[in-house]
């Protein structure tokens, strides 16, 4: 999944929109990602 790169990049001072831009994903669904809760199989 490429959210976590996005994530990785932001931490480092990127702008997530410009990441996702650039990635091929959508902002959205990012902070749609980074605000879920583990699914059972990840825990």
């Amino acid at each position: 999944m490429i959210y976590p790169v996005v994530a990785e990049l932001a931490g480092q001072g990127k702008a997530v929109a410009v990441c996702c831009r650039l990635l091929g994903a959508s902002t959205s669904g990012y902070y749609e990602w980074r605000g879920r809760a583990s699914s059972a199989r990840a825990c």
